[in-house]
């Protein structure tokens, strides 16, 4: 028999230069190991925070990371991957980009800094969930500093990025367990999250600075501030959206069933983060490959598509085999016999991962043809039907329909691919 060359493969189906694979690969390989490692390291010690914190305390804290999570889109408004395009396309005029863009996200930072203490009151009132949700959401004024890593990652020098989350991570760890330790509770918990985001624009400002021009050097441009808003607004959108359809169902959990719940459905969805960022990573790595092949010949960047949904669809059952044989071993000895309802939930939630692969793929088919109306209309799509489908099945099955209705809506996500694939295949 035949052996098979993995790189050969690689060749044969993605136009790639051996020096160009190497590049993308190499890079790719620090956003994927420094992913990996920060997601079991987070695992690890999530297992002790829920075990810690029991299932209600543990729910709480999911549901306000949850809830601030909604209106993420506010503060990022779109702008990451407007500032990541800017910089490649226009790499002299750095220092007006990023300048500007920090700007406007401080601006959508406060915003949405005042929309959730608004939100949170009304909803809440003054309770616990009001106070830890605010304390959480501090960490948007911090955040417009993460910009910095679109300058290392349009130079393709994802290693410092890597190195700086991997480090904050081991830093956040250590910390996590002290205040285990020492017992000082949910709060001292959620100001991690402030902690972090201080972090992370500190080490992002300093790296920058060291590597490549002094911060004094970045430059507000009212007019440039006008086109990355209206360039962001798509994405900010589109963003929205997914945020919706990724976060309602634990929100919608904890209005209808308890914190309880949201927090053993939490443990599930924790060991499928594990390994759903997967798709992500590969097709950033291949597809400036698919979509070279578009310049070239529409049927051949047909056939890309094709083969990197094979790819990522043999990845998903891989995946899913293991996460369905061990599943009940994975959740006892991580988060005990008080989360045994986790291991059907994770059961069912894995086979997420097939909509979620083929999801990427459409989104990034979408950007590629800079198919604004179907970047919004996509997600925005997803998250309604996601929407309903927890209403329905929540109420009966419980955490199990939270499950189902991710699996079923993801599953549903699929299905603009097979028009995608036959509208290049007749033109």
């Amino acid at each position: 028999m035949k052996d098979i060359n993995f790189k050969n493969f690689l060749f044969q189906r993605f136009p790639f230069s051996k020096k160009g694979l190497k590049k993308y690969f190499y890079n790719t390989s620090w956003i994927f190991f420094g992913r990996i490692g920060s997601l079991l390291l987070s695992l690890f010690v999530v297992s002790y925070l829920a075990r810690y914190l029991g299932p209600n305390n543990y729910g709480a804290l999911s549901y306000a990371m949850g809830f601030v999570g909604l209106f993420s889109f506010i503060a990022s408004f779109g702008t990451d991957q407007v500032v990541y395009r800017e910089i490649i396309e226009l790499p002299d005029k750095e220092e007006e980009i990023l300048g500007t863009a920090i700007v406007l996200r401080f601006l959508t930072s406060l915003i949405a800094f005042g929309i959730i203490t608004l939100v949170s009151l009304l909803i809440h009132e003054i309770s616990q969930s009001f106070y830890l949700i605010l304390l959480i959401s501090i960490s948007f004024i911090f955040q417009p500093f993460y910009l910095f890593n679109y300058a290392f990652q349009a130079r393709l020098e994802s290693r410092k990025p890597a190195i700086i989350s991997f480090s904050i991570n081991i830093f956040l760890s250590i910390l996590k367990l002290l205040i285990i330790f020492f017992d000082k509770g949910i709060f001292y918990l959620g100001s991690i999250f402030v902690i972090e985001s201080i972090l992370y624009s500190s080490l992002y400002i300093y790296f920058y600075q060291k590597s490549y021009k002094k911060i004094k050097l970045l430059r507000y441009r009212s007019v440039l501030i006008k086109r990355i808003a209206a360039n962001s607004i798509p994405f900010a959108l589109a963003t929205c959206f997914m945020t919706i359809y990724a976060r309602i169902d634990q929100i919608i959990i904890k209005h209808l069933i308890t914190n309880s719940a949201v927090g053993i459905y939490d443990a599930a969805v924790r060991f499928s983060e594990v390994w759903v960022f997967v798709p992500g990573i590969i097709v950033s790595s291949l597809f400036p490959a698919i979509v070279n092949a578009r310049k070239t010949s529409l049927i051949l960047y047909r056939k890309r598509l094709i083969n990197l949904s094979q790819l990522l669809i043999a990845l998903s059952v891989l995946i899913t085999v293991f996460s369905l044989i061990f599943a009940p071993f994975l959740i006892n000895i991580f988060f005990g016999e008080a989360y045994n309802q986790s291991v059907l939930t994770l059961q069912i939630y894995i086979f997420s991962i097939f909509g979620i692969s083929i999801g990427t793929v459409i989104t990034q088919h979408f950007i590629t043809l800079n198919n604004k109306k179907m970047i919004v209309l996509y997600p925005l799509a997803i998250s309604l039907v996601n929407i309903v489908l927890n209403l329905l099945l929540i109420p009966k099955y419980q955490i199990y329909g939270a499950a189902f209705s991710s699996v079923l809506t993801y599953s549903l996500s699929m299905l603009p691919f097979i028009f995608i694939i036959n509208s290049l295949k007749s033109s």
